[in-house]
């Protein structure tokens, strides 16, 4: 289950994320199961996180670094991944 404090910093915008990531290098992100449908992530830092069953229908992750992201069972149905 998706970490309630995680979602509420990205509901803050990207640039608010990515830095609270950059200060943060150490933090677990769990994402599991959360509902990321229709949003524009263009950009977003999801390294090493743990993203299984989360919903990306519709969204925009164009440059959303992913490495080593946990992504099975998430649904990618028409997000927009290019680099």
């Amino acid at each position: 289950m998706a970490i309630q404090e995680q979602l509420e910093i990205l509901d803050g915008g990207i640039e608010a994320w990515n830095s609270w990531r950059t200060a943060h290098p150490d933090v677990q992100i769990d994402l599991t199961g959360a509902d990321l449908r229709n949003l524009d992530l263009s950009g977003v830092d999801l390294a090493r996180a743990r993203l299984e069953g989360a919903n990306f229908a519709n969204s925009d992750l164009q440059r959303a670094s992913l490495a080593s992201a946990n992504l099975s069972s998430a649904c990618l149905a028409f997000a927009d991944l290019e680099s």
